[in-house]
């Protein structure tokens, strides 16, 4: 294509064919369907320019009648303008005017820049911001000095006089000497006298006017004297001289005005301001500082604040008054002063702390043409136009040479006659210096290139300035470890360091950089104010507000901290004000709450009250100061109201969580047993309450963060050790309490299991150790049916609590010794229990082997693998005895998970079984039940092996099924049932009955809603095997010829598990309502379970019509935490469920508010090696629709997101290649992204080069990456012209096929061009002008945009006189 382009005239017609089939004639006009609106004018050059001409025709001109013609025709309305009377300008001025047409509704649009306010915004809507801009002095240019007197400038007056007095005093002596030894000498001759007093005096002139003389003195006395008169002689008039020269020479310029405070010093300027404005509100209503000072001067002159702008111009050209205005509407005026004197006479100052942003006036209540207005003005926005008017408008290219501000040399510095003491002495000693200086120099830059602390620091410097955030802490980290004493060095080196952080938002981090290199170096300016940054950014504005007071105090005259520290005095005041309004309604609040005379209602509102302070910092700490743990102490002692009693164990929990001080005060005057105390209760929300504050002094005083799945610090922990052990210690005491309720228990075994994985806290080990082993063991051989006075009360959730902690203890038993001694520990406890006399003793060991077999099921198989267990539970199911029957029965069950147990189980146990389920009891019938179910599943999904007879599978399946649906069964039999069906469903012709029969489907559901957590292993189970959502083998059809070519057992898959058969099973199941089932289930603590549970949603998001009920019942927000915590493969599931969800489903509706957030990490963990294709893709899209938010795209950033992403751009996988690219673009609107893309590197150049791709969507997401980041950054628009064949490019988008592309490219060659002139003239090459030429002459709907973006390119042009503005002339001839 690129040899086609360049074939001359054969280019040219290239070029219009390739254009002319995007040509369209149709458009779909929206809007306002015509209607009629009026709109203000107002005269305010340069931005609108009102003329009337004689015969009363009204023209409006400029930038701010171009915006609201353009949005009229993309919004279909038609207006006419309404200008402001000249009475009622002369009456209120042109800025209350303009807003009484708004007021009296004179017009629908007002035209005035009007700032936003609060009182205004009573009365008016604001449009989409036309401008964001700070403000600037407009100053006339300082004047020179005279040179009148600058002869007398070089020295005090103290020295002049000491000169002179010194010159008639050795003029005196000399011609006294000279005349006494002189041999002329007579004692009349007085006229001698005069001569050698009037040669001696020429004499010393001469030297003092350093013209030379020479003098014949032969007396060594007289030459001694002379010398020394000399010597002074010469370094007085060398100083002099020098000072002179330069007094004379250096242009003198008066004082400028730079700033607010230059000016409330300024005695030959006062501020003008419009009486009405915003500025002269703040300047004027100002009660201390410099704007108290500016008010009180323009008070003074009264003439100085005007209504009318044309008394504004006319005081700003008498060069009598300073001007604070936005830059470009200052540059207007130069540009007007300039033309009218052709002298620079003003100049523009450093910006001041006054913000403007302006906007159009709307009428309040109308909806639609506000909502539409605003977003066509926020589309001319992107388009860059406005920006375009606006520098037309002013000129701001003609004076340029006037905005280079004027310095001000400062005045010379009289020298004193003490500065010339060590004259004498340098003279003598400057060539020592010079020879020293040379070679302390030398050895110096032999020291630097070998000291490797120096070379770390420089490379740290030079990747800090390339924006290499990782290679510059890495180095600085290297320097500072090579370096051991508290030295200088060390100090810059952590404030580098600190800088660093602050950059990669680790603030934390770089407070204690900052406070360690304060304690080498105190009073540094640079680490108080890196260390004020990052304590405003965590939001402890006292301690920002402290450290820029002390960097104001050490330097005065750092204009970068004023800011700062006005916004920080006025967030701390209003934090104090609050403060104060905080200790009066604590005070109130903890008076009410803990008076037993008010009434319970009122109480309860005050404990929630105090609850919601506890949440606050300023609440927190009075509380805490008002003994609020001592009260709550004495308050649950007595109180009996159980929501009172709740909210306060929240308070507790909210004052200690993040708060290493607080939590250890609780510990020591509350202690453990009393938050074990709180646990021990019967009300759920109390248990929860108590058990969550427990977790939350265990993450406070080791680190640990489990929502963030932040790991315990160990230093930390090492710290809180005591602590810590006796958190656990009380637990695994308080765990086989004979005085604690079952809820309590369970409780104690969800944070013993919850808490057991973190090595640093050493739990697993622990509980080996300190015998926690065999209190647990305790608990697993625990029956309801066996009651006794030293029972322990369990609950139905107990036995599955217990194994699941037992599991969770041994999965963090990290190498073989310490397993052997779990073990060795399980193995002694049921030899202790067997040399017990009596069958309850069996009886507790069958239920304590069952437990460990559904937790750690290795050491469980191990148990029963010992000799005679098995035999055992085999008598005992055949006893007679209920209880042993339904125990050993149950033993039967969990032993047949391994098929090697199954086996031996098959040949021994299934005639007692069968036996068994002839019993009339249900609950012996179903166990027995379901074990002949998981005998009969042993074969798993492998249709070809069959342990019992056809049809065998059916009838369990059918009897379990009446179990299920039997609504007067004991909620234990649909339990058993309900696991039955989770081993039957293997067999694919089971889950056809099964998901064909919905009343039993129904059941299933209904099971699942009810949140028991017993269930919900059955029931999960049952739905991943209906979905098919475990993990398949691959096979591998060499190895499979090869297992039969061995005569192996090869296994097949029933036809039923085809993947149309189980896309229909699962879109039954969404449609049945089994959302809100796996929902309830999904506050398990089991990662097994939480893995099957993420199975499911994952089926069912693989189907697009069933996410939005997986949304719509509250999938969405139970799969976060799945994604977040739990094994792998779970996490895994659940994350990619979730991009599918994000991918279909919009973002904001599907993760409102913070949860889109929540996504970014689970998301991100997709982006692996270990995820396959599918997994990476679905990944980027969703990634590319959260980070078109603001929120979701900060967070992208802040966990190193973009590397990540950016990663795949570069992979062969197309489809992968594109996604990364979209979600780029997106994450662009970033600064930290753009950054990147600005750096030493050639993201921009590979981006260019994609933007070729033969795949259009590439091609588009490439260009539109470009488009935006041409948008925003010079930098980045010259990093186009690294591409070698940029202009071919450029070139391929101005004539794509696409519309879309094209655009793009017509909106990257306007981005670059409007950067710079030097830019342009590069840019604007003859073929990328003749395309542009071509693109702006299509004028149809379709080519509208493309059109536009072409002209305005080529008007730049024109404007920078890059090419000639064609002959409308020539075009019509």
């Amino acid at each position: 294509m690129f040899e086609y382009l360049r074939g001359g005239l054969q280019w040219k017609v290239g070029i219009i064919m390739f254009i002319l089939p995007l040509m369209s004639n149709s458009t779909t006009r929206y809007g306002l369907n015509g209607a009629f609106f009026r709109v203000s004018a107002h005269h305010f050059p340069p931005y609108a320019v009102l003329i009337q001409e004689t015969n009363g025709t009204l023209h409006h001109l400029g930038s701010t009648p171009n915006m609201i013609d353009w949005i009229a025709k993309k919004c279909n309305f038609t207006y006419e303008y309404v200008p402001v009377s000249d009475a009622e300008n002369a009456k209120f001025g042109s800025v209350q005017a303009g807003l009484n047409q708004i007021i009296n509704k004179d017009v629908d649009i007002s035209t005035l820049g009007i700032v936003p306010t609060i009182d205004r915004s009573q009365i008016m809507e604001f449009s989409y911001p036309l401008a964001i801009e700070s403000f600037k002095l407009l100053v006339p240019k300082p004047e020179e000095e005279s040179h009148l007197f600058a002869f007398v400038r070089p020295f005090q007056f103290s020295v002049w006089f000491y000169l002179i007095l010194s010159f008639l005093l050795v003029l005196s002596l000399t011609s006294c000497f000279i005349w006494y030894y002189s041999p002329w000498k007579t004692p009349n001759n007085s006229s001698k006298i005069t001569a050698i007093f009037s040669y001696y005096a020429m004499y010393m002139l001469s030297i003092y006017t350093n013209q030379g003389f020479y003098i014949n003195i032969q007396r060594s006395s007289y030459r001694l004297l002379v010398g020394f008169w000399l010597l002074a002689a010469t370094v007085l008039v060398n100083s002099y001289s020098g000072t002179l020269v330069s007094s004379l020479t250096m242009t003198k310029l008066k004082p400028t005005v730079n700033s607010l405070e230059d000016l409330a010093a300024s005695s030959d300027l006062t501020m003008t301001v419009n009486v009405n404005s915003i500025v002269a509100q703040t300047i004027l209503n100002s009660t201390h500082g410099t704007l108290k000072a500016i008010s009180d001067a323009m008070r003074r002159k009264p003439e100085s604040l005007y209504l009318n702008p044309e008394n504004g111009i006319a005081n700003i050209f008498s060069l009598k008054y300073a001007f604070p205005t936005v830059a470009p509407y200052g540059s207007f005026l130069i540009n007007i002063d300039l033309n009218n004197t052709g002298k620079c006479r003003f100049q523009m100052s450093d910006p001041i702390p006054q913000t403007q942003i302006m906007t159009f006036g709307l009428q309040k209540n109308e909806t639609l043409l506000n909502q539409l207005f605003n977003e066509k003005l926020l589309l001319l926005w992107e388009t860059g136009l406005i920006d375009y008017w606006r520098k037309r408008d002013t000129g701001s290219a003609k004076i340029d040479k006037c905005l280079i501000k004027t310095k001000t040399s400062p005045r010379q510095k009289p020298i004193k006659l003490v500065d010339l003491a060590s004259v004498f002495l340098l003279l003598g000693v400057g060539n020592i210096a010079i020879v020293t200086r040379e070679l302390t120099t030398t050895e110096s830059s032999k020291m630097t290139n070998d000291n490797p602390t120096i070379r770390l620091k420089e490379a740290g410097n030079q990747a800090f300035a390339e924006g290499d955030w990782d290679k510059a802490l890495s180095c600085y980290t290297q320097a500072l470890s090579l370096i051991e004493l508290d030295t200088p060095e060390k100090a810059v080196l952590l404030k580098n360091k600190a800088a660093v952080y602050l950059k990669v938002s680790d603030y934390e981090a770089a407070i204690k950089d900052c406070t360690t290199s304060l304690e080498i170096s105190p009073d540094d300016p640079k680490a108080l104010f890196r260390r004020c940054q990052a304590h405003e950014a965590l939001e402890k504005y006292e301690e920002a507000y402290k450290d820029a007071r002390q960097v104001h105090n050490l330097d005065k005259k750092n204009k970068a901290i004023a800011p700062i520290l006005k916004r920080l005095h006025d967030i701390v005041q209003d934090r104090m004000a609050r403060f104060a309004q905080t200790t009066t309604k604590v005070s109130q609040m903890m008076e009410i709450a803990f008076d037993f005379s008010s009434t319970v209602e009122k109480r309860e509102t005050a404990a929630s009250n105090i609850l919601v302070l506890s949440k606050e910092t300023a609440g927190a700490d009075l509380l805490v100061k008002e003994g609020i743990f001592e009260k709550i102490n004495s308050l649950l002692k007595k109180e009996t109201t159980p929501n009172i009693i709740v909210t306060c164990i929240r308070i507790i929990s909210a004052l200690c969580k993040g708060n290493l001080p607080r939590a250890k005060m609780i510990l020591q005057l509350l202690g453990v047993p009393w938050l074990l105390d709180q646990l021990n209760s019967n009300n759920d929300d109390q248990v929860s309450a108590a058990q969550y504050c427990v977790q939350t002094v265990i993450n406070t005083i080791s680190g640990l963060n489990l929502k963030e799945d932040k790991q315990p610090d160990k230093e930390l922990c090492e710290a809180n050790r005591k602590e810590i052990d006796t958190i656990l210690t009380c637990l695994i005491y308080c765990s086989t309490s004979r005085t604690i309720t079952g809820k309590c228990r369970d409780a104690v075994l969800e944070l013993m299991m919850r808490n057991c994985e973190y090595r640093a806290l050493d739990w697993a080990e622990r509980l080996v150790d300190i015998n926690g082993l065999q209190r647990m063991m305790q608990i697993a051989s625990e029956l309801d049916e066996m009651k006794y006075e030293s029972s322990m009360e369990i609950t139905e959730n107990t036995r599955t609590i217990i194994s699941c902690a037992l599991g969770k203890v041994y999965d963090n038993m990290y190498y073989d010794l310490i397993k052997e001694r779990f073990s060795a520990k399980i193995e002694d406890f049921i030899h202790e229990q067997l040399q017990t006399p009596g069958m309850d003793s069996k009886v507790r060991v069958v239920v304590a082997v069952t437990t460990l077999l559904l937790g750690p099921l290795d050491v469980g198989s191990s148990i029963i693998g010992k000799e005679g267990v098995l035999e055992m539970i085999l008598v005992m199911a055949n006893s007679g005895e209920f209880l042993m029957q339904r125990v050993s029965c149950e033993a039967l069950i969990a032993a047949a998970s391994k098929k090697d147990k199954a086996s031996a189980i098959l040949a021994q146990g299934v005639t007692i079984l069968k036996k068994l389920y002839q019993i009339g009891n249900d609950n012996i019938k179903v166990r027995a039940l379901v074990g002949l179910c998981k005998l009969g599943s042993c074969g798993g999904t492998d249709s070809s092996w069959k342990p019992f007879t056809d049809g065998s599978t059916m009838k369990l399946a059918e009897a379990c099924r009446r179990f299920l649906i039997n609504p007067a069964k004991d909620k234990d039999m649909r339990k058993w049932a309900i696991e039955g069906l989770s081993y039957l469903t293997l067999d694919a012709e089971v889950k056809e009955k099964l998901i064909e029969d919905r009343e039993a489907l129904q059941s299933l559901i209904e099971v699942a809603k009810s949140g028991d957590i017993s269930v919900i292993y059955g029931v999960v189970s049952t739905l991943v095997n209906l979905c098919n959502a475990y993990d398949k083998q691959e096979i591998i059809p060499e190895m499979l010829e090869l297992a039969k070519f061995a005569k192996r057992h090869v296994p097949e898959q029933h036809e039923l598990d085809d993947p149309d058969f189980v896309h229909k099973r699962v879109d039954i199941l969404g449609k049945a309502g089994v959302t809100v089932g796996l929902v309830s289930l999904c506050k398990t603590e089991s990662e097994n379970c939480k893995e099957l549970l993420a199975r499911v949603f994952n089926a069912l998001c693989e189907h697009q019509n069933l996410r939005g009920i997986v949304v719509q019942q509250g999938g969405a927000k139970a799969l976060i935490p799945l994604a977040l915590e739990g094994t792998p493969k779970g996490k895994y599931q659940a994350s990619q469920a979730l991009a599918r969800i994000a991918i279909t489903i919009n973002p904001e509706v599907a993760f409102p508010g913070q949860r889109m957030c929540e996504l970014i990490r689970p998301l991100l963990g997709l982006l692996d090696l270990e995820c396959n294709a599918l997994e990476n893709f679905e990944a980027l899209m969703a990634l590319c629709n959260l980070a078109g938010f603001d929120a979701p795209r900060k967070r992208i950033v802040k966990e190193n997101g973009v590397a990540k992403i950016e990663n795949y751009m570069y992979e062969n996988h197309d489809m992968l290649k594109k996604a990364s690219v979209q979600t780029m673009s997106n994450l662009l609107f970033s600064e930290e992204v753009v950054k990147l893309f600005e750096g030493k590197n050639d993201r921009t150049k590979y981006l260019v080069l994609l933007s070729t791709s033969e795949d259009v969507e590439m091609s588009k997401a490439a260009a539109g990456a470009l488009a935006i980041l041409t948008s925003v950054s010079k930098r980045a628009s010259r990093k186009v012209f690294e591409a070698t064949e940029w202009k071919d490019i450029l070139c391929f988008l101005l004539s794509n096929t696409d519309k879309d592309v094209q655009y793009r490219g017509a909106v990257i060659v306007k981005n670059i061009a409007s950067h710079s002139k030097e830019l342009a003239e590069k840019l604007l090459q003859p073929e990328v002008i003749m395309v542009l030429e071509v693109l702006s002459k299509f004028e149809t709907p379709e080519m509208a945009k493309i059109c536009e973006c072409a002209k305005s390119t080529l008007e730049m042009a024109e404007e920078w006189k890059l090419i000639e503005k064609e002959d409308e002339s020539e075009d019509e001839s």
